[in-house]
């Protein structure tokens, strides 16, 4: 479950690209700190379950 959600924080920093080239910057950071946040997670998630023998 987590690669779609990695997937999705891909998909909201092209977003946030967008938005930058559209100058809407409040848009755009706010889309950043969402994918980071969701990256962060579920990279988290994906690493405590590999090394758990957990897939």
């Amino acid at each position: 479950m987590p690669y779609v959600q990695i997937l999705l924080a891909v998909m909201l920093v092209l977003l946030g690209f967008s938005q930058l080239k559209e100058k809407r910057k409040g848009l755009a950071i706010f889309l950043f700190f969402a994918a980071a946040f969701s990256l962060f997670i579920n990279i988290t998630i994906l690493f405590r379950s590999s090394a758990y023998g957990i897939y």
